[in-house]
């Protein structure tokens, strides 16, 4: 049987480590959390199962993981395949985090996490729509013109 309450002190203790705050809502279901890096904090689902706990883990990676928070330099990425790369990669170092520090390593976390990230390696960034084709010049004089809409004296 899963100690839940030992899981979530080590939540706590991690955050408190690393100065992180996390904040629980019952009003959230484990894979509504997420990292608000800016803060340092996290908001999780109150912990009820290994998978409530592997998420917190991955919500804080992303504050705590070297490449947990790509923020300005995907803005800046040029492409959506670009700012796709970056997001695999503070996916995959959340994830990597969160297996460090985690108290033990089970076979159901494996599978939230393999689940987490194939959807995002699922996800093909949309292919730019091509620029429009210029809209042709029509060069006609006046005098033209004017008996093909019937403007003027007949």
């Amino acid at each position: 049987m899963t100690d839940l309450a030992a899981l979530r002190r080590h939540i706590y203790e991690l955050a408190a480590a690393f100065d992180c705050e996390v904040h629980e809502t019952t009003e959230a279901n484990p894979e509504d959390a997420f990292a608000i890096p800016g803060r340092r904090a996290i908001v999780i689902a109150p912990i009820r199962e290994e998978a409530g706990y592997v998420i917190a883990l991955h919500e804080l990676g992303h504050l705590n993981a070297p490449l947990g928070f790509l923020g300005a330099e995907r803005r800046a990425a040029e492409s959506a395949a670009s700012r796709h790369n970056f997001t695999l990669t503070e996916e995959q170092a959340a994830w990597e985090w969160a297996e460090h520090h985690a108290l033990y390593w089970s076979a159901a976390m494996t599978q939230v996490r393999d689940y987490a990230l194939g959807s995002y390696r699922d996800f093909v960034p949309p292919t730019p729509a091509p620029p429009p084709a210029p809209i042709a010049t029509v060069h006609r004089d006046v005098a033209t013109f004017a008996k093909q809409i019937r403007w003027g004296p007949r």
